[in-house]
């Protein structure tokens, strides 16, 4: 998964509290996903929560050859992640 770091500098908050940061160091060094998803994450919901706060939409105009121009909105742009995991993450958001 990429984003932006989940680890706070010294003045802002953690954009991810709950991740484990000992775990996440582990993974980040080269752990297995598995291990890092039983064990490296507090609160799954609260973690869904937080990607959602911290994802991107950005907005795309193509033109076609016969001018025609088309506006597309792409959600969670900024993370590379499963397409299960994406429609989840509309599923909540949407409620």
């Amino acid at each position: 998964m990429t984003s932006a770091s989940a680890v706070a500098d010294d003045h802002d908050p953690p954009k991810f509290p709950s991740l484990k940061q000992g775990a996440l160091a582990e993974f980040i060094g080269g752990g297995k996903p598995d291990a890092m998803a039983d064990s490296g994450i507090d609160k799954k919901p609260s973690f869904a929560i937080e990607i959602l706060l911290n994802s991107e939409t950005t907005k795309l105009t193509k033109t076609n050859k016969g001018g025609q121009t088309r506006e597309f909105t792409l959600e969670f742009s900024n993370w590379n992640i499963p397409k299960y995991i994406h429609e989840g993450l509309r599923w909540i958001k949407v409620g």
